[in-house]
């Protein structure tokens, strides 16, 4: 039958191994043999016990006086162990034969183990009767409790955390043994160390003396080490201060230096960046040197365009067409008046700032340029000539004459600067200037004329008025008039482009001569 039994640590119901439950009595008899015994009563009594300790005689009288009096905390029994006397005081050591139990007790041994006094519980009774495997249970329990600081039986964690705790009291054992150990020898050794001859004693002595004799030597040269060090503490503290100083002069310095090297690389920085600006304004002064400013603005050209009789070449200044191309009813090349008027107005500004550059007057007439509506004066501002016409049939009639009359004044001028520059080119005496001044007389000016020697042109041939119901002959000579006064305008514009040169040209020689 399996004993019902609880953990005597943390009351919890426990399950006996089934080796504990068919414990023999031979089983139990070598448990019991093996186990230790309890220590022998000590012969002292434990007033005699507490007088022999090495403590303060107040904390032995507290400590009697403590233990004497009886708490009422140690009458009451622990919930976690049953009250009971302690091996020392209630053990009666006897015979293997008389732990025997008897099988009579198993009939009053209650299921739980009962903790009561060892003598009572193995008393042999009067008959020798085999025991039960329960009062064998019981019995072992109770033995081991008895042998041992805690009672039994324990369940697995409560088993597990006594051997921890009898694993830590087992080291605590052997530290204070090995330092038991450790003081025995030394002890010894000490005591060995003392039995010396007087042979040893003597040499002793003498070392003592050498000993004294080199500590005071080792005096003098101590008091004379520390004069030393007084000296050359001074020293340091001088060279401390110098030190000090030089660090501050370093500071100093590295902060002007460093002050003075920004402002090298600012200023590096700033004459590398001018040097280069220079370098590029340098480059586009020298573009800007080479592009001559009055032929931009001023830009001559000849264009193609449909003439009467065939394709012909029509003069043209800043895009516009000066000159009136043929064809069958005003289409194919046919210029618009108010183009030609605005051709002539760039044409009178660019022959009047021309004569300006240079400085010249012109002798019989006064240039007014004023765009698409410019006119031509005297010099003594009685007549007035306008330079513009209009494709109205009345007009015509009224300002025809005005219009050839500024033409002509026009080309006369042109004449007046044409002779004054050839006058300063052959004045050089230079192949250039010859050259250039031979160029300048290749369209001869003569009055209304203008164009290569015999092959004059008038400028104001073709612009009769014409009659819309005009025959067919008139219509050929109108379209041959309009031709020539085309070709007599392109020779006027390439001579003015040859004066737009030469005035670069001189104005470049006199700026290279006042270098």
């Amino acid at each position: 039958m399996e004993a019902n039994v609880t953990c005597q640590s943390c009351r919890q119901p426990l399950q006996l191994d089934p080796s504990l439950l068919g414990i023999q009595q031979s089983q139990y008899m070598l448990i019991s043999s093996s186990l230790p015994n309890p220590p022998p009563p000590s012969p002292l009594s434990r007033l005699d016990r507490i007088t022999q300790l090495h403590a303060p005689s107040s904390s032995k009288q507290a400590y009697l006086a403590v233990t004497s009096s009886p708490s009422p905390s140690s009458s009451r029994p622990s919930p976690h162990k049953p009250s009971r006397l302690t091996p020392a005081d209630s053990f009666v050591l006897l015979p293997p034969s008389a732990n025997l139990p008897s099988s009579s007790s198993s009939s009053t041994t209650p299921t739980t183990p009962s903790f009561a006094s060892s003598s009572t519980a193995n008393t042999p009774t009067n008959k020798e009767e085999k025991p039960t495997k329960q009062t064998l249970i019981t019995s072992l329990l109770e033995l081991v409790s008895s042998r041992t600081d805690t009672d039994h039986p324990l369940c697995s964690e409560c088993a597990r955390l006594l051997q921890e705790v009898l694993k830590e009291r087992l080291e605590d054992v052997k530290r204070e043994r090995d330092g038991y150990i450790a003081f025995e020898r030394k002890f010894k050794g000490a005591e060995n160390g003392g039995r010396k001859g007087e042979e040893e004693v003597e040499g002793l002595r003498r070392r003592v003396e050498e000993l004294k004799q080199t500590h005071l030597s080792s005096l003098s040269s101590l008091l004379t080490s520390e004069s030393n060090l007084s000296t050359l503490q001074t020293q340091l503290s001088s060279l401390e201060t110098q030190s000090s100083d030089l660090a501050s002069q370093e500071l100093l310095f590295l902060t002007q230096h460093n002050t003075l090297a920004r402002k090298h690389d600012e200023v590096l920085g700033l004459k590398n960046s001018e040097r280069t600006q220079y370098a590029l304004e340098l480059r586009e002064l020298e573009r800007l040197e080479g592009v001559n400013v009055w032929s931009e603005v001023f830009c001559i050209g000849v264009s193609s365009s449909s003439a009467a009789g065939g394709g012909g070449r029509m003069g043209n200044i800043g895009g516009l067409r000066l000159g009136k191309g043929g064809g069958r009813g005003g289409v194919g090349g046919m210029v618009d008046w108010p183009e030609i008027n605005a051709a002539w107005g760039l044409t009178i500004f660019c022959l009047q700032s021309i004569a300006r550059r240079v400085e010249f007057t012109f002798e019989t007439y006064r240039l007014v340029p004023l765009g698409s509506f410019s006119r031509i004066e005297d010099v003594d501002g009685k007549n007035s000539y306008e330079l513009h016409g209009s494709s109205d049939l009345v007009s015509r009639f009224l300002q025809n004459r005005r219009f050839e009359t500024a033409m002509v004044a026009f080309l006369e001028c042109l004449r007046q600067l044409v002779e004054f520059a050839r006058q300063e080119e052959l004045a050089k005496g230079t192949a250039a200037g010859n050259k250039f001044a031979a160029s300048l007389g290749k369209y001869r000016i003569t009055k209304d004329k203008i164009g290569e020697p015999n092959r004059e042109v008038s400028i104001k041939v073709g612009y009769a008025p014409s009659s819309a119901l005009s025959s067919s002959s008139s219509s050929s000579s109108s379209s041959t008039g309009e031709e020539g006064w085309t070709r007599a305008c392109r020779y006027m514009l390439q001579t003015l482009h040859l004066l737009v040169e030469w005035s670069s040209r001189r104005e470049k020689e006199r700026v290279g001569g006042g270098k």
